[in-house]
């Protein structure tokens, strides 16, 4: 199998690196649809409004869609390198785990980005994961 083709076998991918493609791109989704979000003007990223995400209302500010848009996008970039991908899933998790903290005590994160309970739960799942994927991946000796 040639060096191209074995990068782009998932089957010798790490958990780390799954998880930096697949949150990703649902964290790059996230920020689309924040951002492009027709029934609030949250183009302006200090307006606070809300999303409708399969009919369950999720606070979101420009901000906050441009939080997840960078690091889906950054995951989307490191998801090829098995150590990029590790530091990412670290870094992603601690920086999801500060952002869940914060939105807990306050409605708006890091004093930006709009956040309910909800999302500060769903932040704190996605932190456990990507842990929990760099943990795992720290474990694994590639050749």
């Amino acid at each position: 199998m040639s060096e191209m083709a074995s990068t782009f076998d998932l089957r010798r991918w790490t958990p780390a690196q799954i998880a930096a493609l697949v949150f990703g791109t649902w964290w790059m989704l996230n920020g689309i649809l924040a951002l492009t979000a027709s029934d609030s003007s949250l183009s302006a990223l200090g307006v606070h409004g809300e999303v409708d995400a399969f009919g369950i209302p999720i606070a979101v500010n420009g901000w906050h869609a441009v939080f997840h848009l960078s690091t889906g996008l950054a995951g989307l970039a490191v998801c090829i390198s098995a150590r990029a991908s590790r530091i990412y899933a670290f870094a992603a998790g601690a920086l999801y785990l500060v952002v869940a903290g914060s939105g807990f005590v306050t409605t708006t994160a890091l004093a930006v980005i709009y956040v309910d309970t909800l999302g500060s739960v769903i932040h704190v799942v996605e932190a456990l994961t990507m842990l929990a994927a760099g943990i795992v991946s720290s474990r694994i000796t590639t050749a």
